[in-house]
């Protein structure tokens, strides 16, 4: 059986009206435990099916002999709430840390230290400084983000961002909200 997230009936008394009015615009405070597994167990299948189209690729990189020396980025968008707060999408008025960490997976054999992971908080802004890096290409300093490349080898650069903060402009009601992310 496909566990719920703990808080897939929050009241979400805590929280501005909008995030309940979300939930009653999409209908999903009225969703039974087993509609929420099925929504669960659908979203994840849509991830295997992701994970299926990636084992192709690697396997064709391998054929073609360019699996030692290709730099493979698997990154994503921030994905939708799915069942956490009740809610489904991701276009709920929330910065809930379910929807704000993304992954960032890399794989370049001998290019990258095999078996680490970071906890360093990095962007997306940061992909095109880091493969201009690596492919020895020029990146003009007042581009946004910095390049990941000292990462590959296992180092975290000096006076790398501890946080990042962002304003979002959400469209229908038009407040201001900043959110901070600490990583």
């Amino acid at each position: 059986s496909v566990a719920l997230p703990a808080s897939v009936r929050d009241p979400l008394t805590d929280r501005a009206p909008r995030h309940r009015r979300v939930r009653e615009l999409t209908g999903t405070s009225a969703w039974t435990d087993e509609r929420w597994r099925e929504a669960i167990r659908l979203y994840r299948a849509v991830i295997a099916m992701q994970d299926d189209y990636l084992a192709q690729v690697l396997t064709k990189l391998k054929h073609l002999g360019c699996d030692e020396n290709t730099l493979v980025i698997v990154t994503s968008g921030h994905g939708d709430l799915v069942g956490h707060h009740g809610i489904l999408t991701k276009y709920a008025p929330s910065m809930d840390e379910t929807v704000l960490r993304v992954p960032l997976v890399m794989r370049w054999p001998g290019g990258i230290v095999a078996g680490q992971t970071q906890e360093a908080f990095v962007s997306s802004t940061d992909l095109l400084p880091t493969l201009c890096e690596v492919a020895g290409a020029t990146w003009p300093s007042a581009g946004h983000g910095r390049s990941l490349a000292s990462f590959l080898q296992g180092a975290i650069p000096a006076e790398w961002r501890a946080g990042n903060c962002r304003q979002l402009l959400w469209g229908w009601d038009a407040a201001l909200h900043t959110a901070f992310v600490s990583g």
